[in-house]
């Protein structure tokens, strides 16, 4: 009677909760159906320009078929929505008229619906009136219709239950636990001949891939646990009718009638009752103790004077047991471990393994080592006989692929644990929550919030419900359904302060507003009130992300500097990779403002941690900081390791260019003109190509290749339009010639240059002071002396005046001396001994002298 309003109880329940389920998650089906098809369909990567046409859609009932006629082959998909429901997905076709399907009455198929779907997806929803136990498709010998068979779960699998009957008989007329391991083959096969469960057995190992297979085992009349002392404890020759009402009296759970009644026993020290009478004492004391230390001490005593007694008892592995069971709960698991430790080493015969086994496992688990742990599970659920705690090492199971990472087969082992055992639904939340949890870890967002939502339902004083309410608030994030996720996220924030679903929740609407002032308001309590907490880690990191966002790149590398000072190993990796983008973007930006001194200080003052980072961009921000700072080593050397860091395909414009000019600039002349060649060869465009061209002329100068170099030089002249630009390459070309001592042409050019740079805008009058002296030196070397002294005269206009330069004037009066003109020559000389300059002035002193010499040689 009990059991009946029980099974009334759950079921009303179970109903009651489904249909919360369903109104919950209905409106995010057809979601689903969508997502889940257009990923198949975009895995499949098949795109036809035609359409196929949708003939016609038919149902059979042999033994449920739905058959697509096409006018040709589609990709198509067939998934399973539920137990009930499947979704064929046709890509590419017109349906024309072509509706929904109703099954006649009575049948397997209820109706099959026609919807359109974005993407070109045309899906046909299969209802069924029961569970489709197997799904087959497959396109008939002409091509052209999709024929998809649907079995329903019914009488096919039914045949099996004789099957399992029939070795529990044979268990109950084989008493002796040693025949059983004798003779196990002869009894199954006989079994398997009568009941044929051959066929239903291969059809359950089709499964889909990776769903869970359950493994068969031997049926017991053992518990495995403690409590098959009731059953072992009979000793041939004890006939008390005490002990007969000992054992009636545990059996019906009377710990402390059934504890007096063997007390009387023992006190009859001649009864043959009295070694199980020992066991069976303490048994009950075990029993009994609850939660009172000091019960469960005098049961700790009971055990060892049980042991003392009767040493080699076939009880003893009981004892042992109950003396692990009772140090566990005495919060002693070393010493639990122990005795359990006994039992699996020397005692495998023991009814009570499995329970052994289990506390083991547990006790493997709570030290985090979960490879033994999960052997222990794995032993109890899968390979010893039907045992009492199969579902609870099945958990064990789950849990610890759980924490391994391994979700699909953690989902496997619990979805079947709830399918084979429903009542499990109701004992403790750790099932649903944690199959919700593996489907979460999945991906699988609308079956990790059912789940959740079925926890929260059933056990609504749960401890951790904010954490089981953020994850269902997670689940709506990633469904980009926002207004959903962000309510929960608020609901939490305000309900439950301060806690672990507090903080999550917290983090999780940071990333959902858009607005970066409440976003840093967040982080920033976060931060600064939950100072030790993980999320800390995190929050500085999403805080200096937000700085770098907004350009703020000294303060995004300020906030990591903190984070690396007070979480050293938070988030280390992502840290240090953030700050290197924020040096890069910094750097860069104070180079395109012109701040170079500004990269080289803290380059100097940052170099260490900088260096660990072994940023290409960084290297190439630096050395080009130093390069405007005319400190040419230090820009090799900062470059070259750029250099080094980019491959060869990728290396930019500006770093062959510098490092061009660093290696020319230091004497690696060779290695310049390498670097500068490949330069213009790759980027023939580029506006550093005529500076590029020169210093390619100039190195092919010194190494007396002299008709490349005038080459190189009319590249550059030819790659600017900047007259300025082009008076310099000229000037620069000029060179060429002086080292052949053709002056002809040095005149030529350095003539072209000043007209050149004469045109160019601006004050240009240092350059043209020096063209100029140079074309008159040009001249003097060709003796065209007035023609010098013109040139002359013109670089002391730009240059100063007569009165700023006395190489030029002294320069002067030697061309008009040597031209013969000897009053210009002697005003020249004047000139320069006025301006008192320590060499010229003396030189010009001596010329003058000259001057009076030899007019005095002419007049005498």
């Amino acid at each position: 009677m009990l059991a009946g309003v029980r099974e009334s109880y759950y079921s009303e329940r179970y109903r009651k909760m489904v249909e919360v389920m369903i109104k919950f998650d209905f409106r995010f089906q057809t979601i689903a159906r969508f997502l889940l098809v257009s990923v198949l369909f975009f895995a499949l990567g098949i795109c036809r320009a035609g359409a196929a046409t949708l003939k016609a859609v038919t149902i059979g009932d042999d033994p449920g078929t739905v058959t697509v006629s096409l006018s040709e082959k589609v990709p198509y998909k067939v998934i399973r929505v539920d137990g009930k429901e499947v979704l064929i997905a046709l890509k590419n076709i017109d349906r024309a008229r072509v509706g929904s399907r109703k099954g006649k009455s009575g049948s397997v198929i209820r109706e099959v619906a026609v919807e359109e779907l974005p993407g070109g997806v045309t899906a046909l929803v299969v209802t069924g009136s029961r569970r489709f136990d197997t799904i087959r498709a497959a396109w008939d010998k002409t091509g052209s219709k999709l024929v998809v068979r649907l079995k329903k779960k019914g009488t096919p699998r039914k045949a099996p239950a004789p099957a399992r009957e029939q070795p529990k008989r044979a268990k109950r007329v084989t008493p002796v636990p040693e025949k059983k391991v004798a003779k196990p083959s002869p009894k199954p096969a006989r079994v398997a001949a009568v009941a044929k469960p051959a066929p239903p057995a291969s059809r359950v190992k089709k499964p889909v891939k990776g769903d869970y297979v359950p493994v068969k085992r031997a049926a017991s009349i053992y518990q495995g646990d403690i409590n098959d002392i009731l059953i072992k404890a009979k000793v041939p020759g004890c006939r008390s009718r005490e002990m007969e009402r000992a054992v009636n009296s545990l059996k019906k759970g009377m710990w402390e009638e059934g504890g007096d009644l063997l007390d009387t026993i023992i006190g009859q020290e001649s009864s043959a009752c009295l070694e199980p009478a020992y066991y069976l004492r303490a048994y009950a004391g075990l029993m009994g103790a609850g939660d009172d230390a000091s019960k469960k001490l005098a049961a700790v005593r009971l055990f060892q004077d049980a042991l003392v007694a009767y040493p080699d008892s076939e009880l003893l592995p009981f004892a042992l047991a109950g003396m692990g069971i009772l140090q566990n709960r005495l919060k002693n698991p070393a010493a639990a471990e122990g005795y359990f430790a006994i039992i699996r080493d020397s005692h495998r015969e023991y009814p009570g393994l499995p329970q052994v086994l289990y506390h083991l496992g547990r006790i493997y688990e709570a030290k985090g080592y979960n490879d033994q742990a999960l052997a222990y599970y794995k032993e109890v659920y899968e390979k010893l006989p039907e045992n009492s705690y199969m579902v609870d090492a099945g958990l064990g199971v789950g849990k610890i692929l759980f924490k391994k990472r391994f979700y699909i087969d953690s989902l496997n082992t619990l979805t079947h644990l709830l399918k084979s055992n429903p009542e499990k639904t109701y004992d403790s939340p750790e099932l649903l929550r944690s199959i919700g949890d593996a489907n979460f870890e999945l991906g699988r967002t609308a079956p990790a919030r059912e789940n959740l939502t079925r926890v929260l339902n059933l056990f609504p004083d749960i401890k951790g419900k904010d954490m089981i309410l953020a994850r269902v608030a997670e689940t709506y994030a990633i469904e980009k359904n926002v207004k959903r996720a962000e309510s929960i996220y608020r609901l939490v924030i305000e309900a439950y302060p301060g806690g672990e679903g507090y903080l999550n929740c917290s983090m999780g609407l940071a990333i959902l507003l858009k607005d970066l002032e409440e976003k840093k308001k967040i982080y920033s309590m976060v931060k600064e009130g939950f100072p030790d907490h993980k999320l800390a880690s995190v929050a500085m990191i999403r805080l200096a992300e937000i700085y770098e966002q907004e350009g703020e790149y000294a303060k995004c590398i300020e906030e990591i500097e903190n984070l690396l000072a007070t979480h050293p190993r938070g988030m280390r990796y992502e840290a240090v990779k953030l700050m290197q983008r924020a040096y890069e973007a910094l750097f860069d930006k104070q180079l395109k403002q012109g701040s170079y001194p500004e990269v080289l200080e803290r380059f100097e003052k940052e170099h260490v941690i900088l260096d660990r980072m072994e940023s290409r961009k960084v290297y190439l921000s630096v050395g080009l900081a130093y390069l405007e700072a005319r400190l040419h080593e230090q820009a090799f050397n900062q470059l070259i390791k750029a250099y080094k860091l980019y491959k060869r395909k990728s290396r930019p414009e500006p770093l062959l260019f510098a490092l061009g000019v660093a290696m020319d600039e230091t004497g690696r002349r060779d290695d310049a003109l390498r670097i500068l060649t490949g330069f213009i060869k790759r980027y023939p465009k580029s506006a550093d190509r005529a500076e590029a061209s020169v210093r390619i002329g100039n190195i092919l100068t010194d190494k007396k290749q002299f008709a490349k170099a005038a080459r190189s030089f009319d590249r550059a002249y030819g790659a600017t339009g900047d007259r300025l630009r082009k008076g310099k390459i000229l000037a620069g070309k000029s060179n060429v010639y002086k080292a052949q001592n053709d002056w002809s042409q040095v005149s030529n050019l350095l003539a072209r240059a000043a007209r050149e740079l004469a045109m160019a805008p601006g004050n240009n009058f240092e350059v043209l002071s020096t063209t100029y002296t140079r074309l008159g030196e040009s001249y003097l070397e060709q003796k065209l002396y007035v023609k010098a002294a013109d040139a002359f005269v013109l670089a002391l206009k730009f240059g100063g005046g007569e009165e700023a330069r006395a190489d030029i004037g002294f320069m002067l009066g030697d061309a008009y001396q040597k031209a013969n003109v000897l009053k210009k020559a002697r005003k020249a000389f004047e000139k320069v001994v006025a301006l008192e300059d320590s060499i010229w002035s003396r030189l010009a002193k001596e010329r003058l002298a000259t001057l009076d010499l030899a007019e005095k040689v002419k007049n005498s």
